[in-house]
């Protein structure tokens, strides 16, 4: 039934938005590009927008959470295109423009090793980068870390997935991302946006969601997070400079998670914002706020 809804006028409006978003990349000098992926992995190409580089300082590298695209930044890409030297966001593997892995299903460890090699290879250790991932991303922003310590200078994580949650409050973040009809489907978009869903609104929203959801290679990929290794204190005790920012807003991941990164994470160099109103994914709907929070945490750890 939700291919039958997903045709026709919801989509046409959905498209219109997600051309307008490119459109407005665009304008503020972002173009596309494909990145070559080891053979083994099996993927081919990855992904990526990216501003001209006008400057030597770090790139900053944008990491989008599960079923979301580098598009869903554009909100808050446009309103830094001034202040950093180059940015760039990618799709990950059976996302976006990013396509899936041939001979077996998609796994986690080919979203991490391909982010991995992205940035590895578009990188040059001279300029460093700092990563910003939001959600499953931000999970994926943490491992990378850990793997390229040489390379990333900075961390931004907004709303973090990787904590390592019980089993119980792993199975209630998988049942809100388990959209079986279009109650449950639009139920998520009102947890995902509690101050008002923004434009194609909550219909048309709920109807894309329920459809783009229900893909098998997302669906195979979901319930990976029961035995996926989770982030522990001592992954966390030698990061770079840090933001945290997880607002009170979050009713996607269990607050538990922000207590963990609150007591694993390095004092001296983490910096923790939990702003009201800021939901799940603030940069929608709040895309200036969170600019600001980005732009003055990298002012003064001279990151820009």
């Amino acid at each position: 039934m939700v291919h039958r809804l997903w045709q026709g006028p919801v989509r046409r409006f959905v498209d219109k938005v997600w051309h307008l978003k490119v459109r407005n990349l665009a304008n503020v000098g972002f173009h596309s590009y494909q990145h070559k992926l080891p053979e083994e992995l099996g993927i081919g190409r990855m992904h990526a927008i990216a501003t001209a580089d006008k400057g030597e300082g770090p790139i900053w590298i944008f990491i989008h959470g599960f079923t979301s695209q580098a598009l869903d930044w554009e909100p808050l890409l446009t309103q830094l295109t001034g202040d950093f030297s180059k940015i760039v966001a990618m799709d990950l593997p059976g996302h976006g423009q990013t396509g899936l892995p041939k001979g077996h299903p998609l796994s986690g460890d080919d979203v991490l090793n391909a982010a991995v090699d992205f940035v590895r290879h578009e990188v040059p250790i001279e300029r460093g980068c700092v990563v910003v991932g939001n959600s499953m991303g931000g999970l994926v922003t943490a491992k990378l870390t850990m793997e390229l310590r040489e390379l990333v200078r900075g961390m931004v994580l907004i709303s973090p997935f990787g904590a390592p949650y019980t089993n119980a409050e792993i199975d209630t973040v998988l049942d809100h991302f388990t959209l079986t009809d279009y109650k449950r489907a639009k139920n998520f978009v009102l947890q995902l946006f509690p101050n008002g869903v923004p434009t194609p609104g909550l219909r048309a929203m709920s109807i894309y969601m329920w459809a783009h959801f229900n893909r098998k290679h997302l669906i195979e990929l979901m319930p990976q997070a029961r035995n996926y290794p989770m982030l522990t204190e001592s992954d966390l005790t030698s990061m770079p400079e840090t933001l945290l920012i997880w607002g009170t807003d979050d009713f996607i991941l269990p607050s538990s998670g922000l207590e963990f990164f609150r007591r694993a994470m390095p004092r001296k160099s983490t910096t923790i914002l939990t702003p009201p109103r800021y939901n799940h994914m603030p940069f929608f709907e709040m895309s200036q706020h969170v600019a600001n929070d980005l732009r003055h945490w990298a002012q003064h750890h001279k990151l820009i």
